[in-house]
């Protein structure tokens, strides 16, 4: 049963897409005597090809960013969302199948520069549609092991700090098991002498 309507008329508004449906109607009197069902009416629903809607609302068009930051979009379709990706240059870096559409990236994974950051929305149908800006990447040299003093090169400066510290915790803990020991002393020698 679907309803009773006044009229010779009536709208289905509750039918999906690519589904089959088949419909018999009954005529009902004042007395209500029903009388008996109609030959079945047939009819199948088009697929559904409306692709979902995105816009990336972080970072700026245009902007300029430095380490980690936010890239988020909005989404949404007139069925049902499957997946929102987001992509740097063409690569994957991200999938999220629920709202908020959003991730944390840390530019470091890329060189300086100009780069095209994407979200690409894509419906339970398959259907999909994309947005994308772009960023300029601007950060400062990685850190090299061993730059204890931060000055971004191993010298004599961060030897003296290592062996200031030496069998006690602090600066140059570089396996982080509470003592400077032979084992940072090596890791920053291996780094002695470069620069960023």
């Amino acid at each position: 049963f679907v309803t009773n309507v006044g009229g010779l008329s009536y709208s289905d508004t509750s039918l999906t897409y690519n589904t089959s449906y088949q419909y018999t109607v009954t005529a009902v009197d004042a007395s209500d005597n029903e009388s008996v069902g109609s030959t079945p009416f047939s009819i199948a629903t088009l697929p559904d090809t409306t692709p979902p809607v995105v816009n990336i609302t972080a970072p700026a068009d245009g902007s300029a960013d430095q380490l980690t930051f936010l890239i988020s979009a909005t989404a949404s379709d007139d069925l049902a969302l499957a997946s929102v990706q987001f992509y740097v240059d063409g690569n994957l870096i991200s999938t999220t199948t629920s709202a908020p559409f959003a991730l944390n990236w840390n530019s470091y994974a890329v060189h300086n520069g100009s780069h095209v950051l994407s979200a690409k929305a894509t419906d339970v149908s398959g259907n999909y549609s994309a947005a994308s800006i772009t960023v300029t990447i601007n950060n400062p040299p990685p850190p090299i092991l061993g730059d204890l003093n931060g000055d971004h090169r191993v010298n004599i400066f961060d030897l003296s700090i290592l062996l200031s510290h030496w069998n006690k915790s602090g600066s140059g803990d570089f396996n982080n098991n509470g003592r400077i020991d032979i084992f940072d002393l090596s890791n920053l020698l291996s780094h002695y002498g470069q620069d960023n």
